[in-house]
């Protein structure tokens, strides 16, 4: 029983290091591919991915109507 379950774990082992090549390789070839069908250079805009291109909210500051009028002298401190 145990070299079934070897065997088995050697079997999806290999699978995953296939797997994970065919990732590498792809990953160099698609661009490739675009760029001969564009029949130019594709450019990098930018290394970020886009979820990190996204502006963030500012965060807005209260103001206070108070403070004014007493800087006017309207209010007592």
């Amino acid at each position: 029983m145990k070299t079934e379950l070897h065997s088995h774990s050697q079997c999806s082992l290999s699978a995953l290091k296939s797997a994970r090549h065919q990732t590498r390789w792809l990953t160099l070839i698609i661009p490739a591919l675009w760029e001969a069908e564009a029949g130019r250079l594709l450019e990098a805009r930018s290394s970020r991915p886009t979820w990190a291109l996204k502006k963030k909210k500012k965060k807005k500051a209260w103001r206070v109507p108070a403070t004014q009028e007493a800087e006017a002298g309207g209010l007592p401190p």
